[in-house]
């Protein structure tokens, strides 16, 4: 483009192509001319765009750009990045509506300090400038703990405090780290503005949580406390929880350990979608203070809409259900079953089937394909009139633990008759296998279906409606994203 031509262009045309450039091309616009220099320090050019601070010239970023989208603080490596040592970020004017954290994976807690101080200030004047609304903090080793220290001015403590304290957040997440602390946190913010937090609830999290909680009572729509990842005496019940979330006027989604009391949260209207996961290394249900508690929550909880029950080895599954069943069987459109006992798992949902008239979605995890055949020729549109997908998940270890072939399966005569008896039917596989090069099935011997991706993580979607022709879209796509998938016409399925 001439520069004759880009005078003849308006401002919100050029700042509409901007947006496009990569961060390069943005600097280099500013030595074309004095328009597009003031046209790079436009917000339109940079709101959207997300900064990792490794990769992406963060210091001339932060002096040139008004907003970000994203800055994502990661650390590598055995010593420290170079980020760490920098001021700019504590003192930038640059407006961030999101901080993606990773603090140091060290067992001892030492060299957390440092870029945990930094990090406070650099929460607090994004607070200060008043576009933060979303805060991510985590770690690369799972289960680490954010330790408080003595001294307030340093360390963890004041870093956490922060978040606590802040009154514009809409989302805070700790993943694979849990705050804790040697002195009780009093107070968080003076003003509700949260709308989810996920936490590890355990002894050493719980003051943080609560103040979190209480705070942010009136806005919080969806909370994730699961319990600790370690089999330790970390795991807590805490009455004092439930009774803050049941007090939540706008609570609509719940990830909680069953070790903590949930039966005063039935009575929540509001709370259409929950997940029940047991502590680590044992089941709860076993004990019975909780598992009444379950049981109680289950049977009276008859505005829930979305379900998702992780069993422990101990649990009555068929109780749960039946549980399941007085309350939700008319309203349950989507239901998520996983630990184990699979093969009772699948027996107690195909009697349960034809009392789930809503169900729009059910979510199991096989030990091995072959065992779902038999829930498969179950389901039919009386049995499961509105059932439109049925998700079948893996673990990330499937392959090696004798999970199946996907690509044989998918030429099993269950499949086949399913598929033609509930032509709207979806079946979800989750990181779908198939045979190595050295032990082939006659299917993976023939090299069809190749566009499946068989042995590559993701997700393929196996239908037999015309395509195209969909009454439910958001059964082939997420985000715009078309997931893989295999069309297996009713009148050809072979």
């Amino acid at each position: 483009m001439s520069l004759a031509e880009e005078q003849l262009l308006p401002d919100l045309v050029l700042l509409e192509v901007m947006q496009y450039l990569s961060v390069d091309d943005v600097f280099a616009c500013r030595l074309v001319c004095k328009r597009l220099e003031a046209l790079a320090r436009h917000p339109n050019v940079w709101r959207h765009r997300r900064i990792d601070w490794d990769r992406d010239c963060p210091c001339a970023v932060l002096r040139l750009a008004p907003c970000l989208r994203a800055i994502v603080c990661r650390r590598h490596g055995d010593g420290y990045s170079p980020y760490y040592s920098n001021a700019a970020f504590e003192t930038t004017k640059c407006a961030v509506t999101s901080l993606d954290i990773e603090v140091e994976s060290a067992w001892n807690g030492k060299k957390s300090h440092p870029q945990l101080a930094h990090f406070t200030q650099v929460v607090r004047n994004q607070i200060a400038l008043g576009r933060l609304q979303h805060v991510t903090v985590l770690s690369g080793r799972p289960g680490m703990y954010l330790r408080r220290q003595a001294d307030p001015l340093r360390g963890v403590d004041a870093f956490w405090d922060a978040l606590a304290q802040s009154s514009c957040l809409q989302s805070l997440r700790f993943l694979g780290c849990v705050p804790s602390a040697t002195q009780p946190l009093q107070s968080g913010s003076s003003k509700s503005s949260l709308l989810l937090f996920k936490c590890r609830l355990t002894r050493k999290s719980e003051s943080f949580v609560k103040a979190v909680l209480a705070a942010h009572t009136d806005t919080l729509e969806e909370v994730s406390l699961r319990g600790s990842l370690y089999v330790d005496d970390s795991a807590v019940s805490s009455s004092d929880t439930t009774e803050l979330l049941a007090r939540m006027p706008r609570l609509r989604r719940l990830k909680y350990d069953r070790l903590s009391p949930i039966d005063a949260l039935a009575a929540c209207n509001t709370l259409k979608d929950v997940s029940l996961f047991p502590a680590p290394g044992c089941s709860p249900l076993s004990l019975e203070q909780p598992q009444s508690n379950i049981l109680k929550f289950l049977s009276e909880a008859n505005q829930l809409r979305a379900l998702s029950i992780l069993f422990g080895p101990g649990d009555n599954i068929e109780e749960l259900i039946e549980a399941t069943l007085v309350s939700s069987a008319l309203s349950l459109e989507h239901l998520s079953l996983r630990g184990y006992k699979a093969k009772e798992v699948h027996q107690v949902l195909i009697r349960a089937l034809p009392r789930l008239p809503a169900l729009r979605q059910l979510t199991l995890h096989p030990g091995d394909l072959e065992e779902c055949d038999e829930l498969l020729l179950a389901i039919t549109p009386l049995s499961a009139p509105a059932l439109r997908r049925l998700k079948l998940i893996s673990d990330e270890d499937a392959y090696n633990s004798g999970y199946g072939c996907g690509h044989h399966w998918l030429h099993g005569d269950a499949v086949r008759a399913t598929l033609v008896v509930n032509p709207l039917l979806h079946i979800h596989l989750w990181n779908p296998n198939a045979c190595c090069s050295d032990f082939e099935c006659d299917p993976c011997a023939t090299l069809c279906h190749l566009e499946a991706g068989w042995n590559f993580p993701g997700r393929l979607v196996l239908f037999a409606h015309e395509p195209g022709k969909c009454p439910a879209p958001e059964d082939h796509t997420a985000g715009g994203r078309k997931w893989r998938s295999i069309h297996m016409p009713c009148n050809r399925l072979q």
